[in-house]
Parts: structure tokens; C-alpha cells; sequence
């Protein structure tokens, strides 16, 4: 997780732009579990390179795939908060995006639920896309 958020933190912050700045805001995400907890970052990059950083300790024990989707989840409320108006959303996990993206069936009531959640908040920020991506 500290490598996710060293990898997109910029070396000289900069003041928020206005959330209706022309252009797409991008929003990275990651979310890991292991045996000594959960936790998830999230990068949001402004049109005009701005970026913000956030990171999170779960309370409470989830697979990476739930992990994965609270940072989802995290991120698109922060966008919400900020009055993001269009946005595209990469994240590493390929089951993630592409049950999102309705190209995967979610086979337990779990991921169904959270892919619920994800799509009610989705209408509430333009979500230009969910992509695959990795760190460069």
C-alpha cells in the first residue's frame, strides 16, 4: 500500500483547483488484505495535475477483492465530496472493473452488493470509464 501512494505522490503539492475545472479528474485505486489487516489508497489527480492522496486501515478483516472495491467505494465518495463532475477511474484489479463495467457476472451476494453500491454512486459523478492500470 505504501508503494501505491509513494508511487503517485507528487513532490510539490499545489492548491485544489475548483471541481468544475474543464477536463476529467483521475482517480487511481488499491485496496490489499492480508493476515495482519486490510487497508486502500486512493489518488485523485485534478485536470489541471493537482493531486490527492488518501489511505485507509479497514477495521475489520476483508478479502482483496473487498478491499479493492472499499477503495473504489472510498474514492467515489471523495470525488462526491469534492463536486467532481467527470471522472475516470483505474484500478489494478481486472474482476473489479470488469464486474463494474458489467463484463462479469459477480458470482456471491458480496460482490453483487458491492457492485450495487458502486453503481449508485456512480450516477451521482460522471464516470467516464473504469479502466485497468497499473503504476508506470
Amino acid at each position: 500500500m505504501a508503494d501505491f501512494i509513494a508511487e503517485f505522490t507528487p513532490s510539490n503539492p499545489v492548491p485544489i483547483p475548483t471541481p468544475e475545472a474543464p477536463g476529467a479528474w483521475i482517480m487511481h485505486v488499491d485496496g490489499a488484505s492480508n493476515s495482519k489487516g486490510s487497508g486502500l489508497g486512493v489518488v485523485l489527480t485534478t485536470p489541471d495535475g493537482t493531486i490527492i492522496e488518501q489511505s485507509y486501515s479497514l477495521g475489520f478483516q476483508a478479502t482483496n477483492n473487498e478491499a479493492e472495491y472499499e477503495a473504489l467505494i472510498a474514492g467515489l465518495r471523495m470525488a462526491e465530496i469534492l463536486g467532481v463532475r467527470n471522472l475516470e477511474v483505474c484500478c489494478d484489479s481486472l474482476l473489479i472493473v470488469s464486474q463494474v463495467n458489467g463484463d462479469f457476472a459477480c458470482k456471491d451476494s458480496r460482490m453483487e452488493a458491492y457492485t450495487q453500491l458502486v453503481s449508485r454512486l456512480k450516477k451521482t459523478i460522471r464516470v467516464l470509464c473504469v479502466q485497468t492500470s497499473t503504476p508506470e
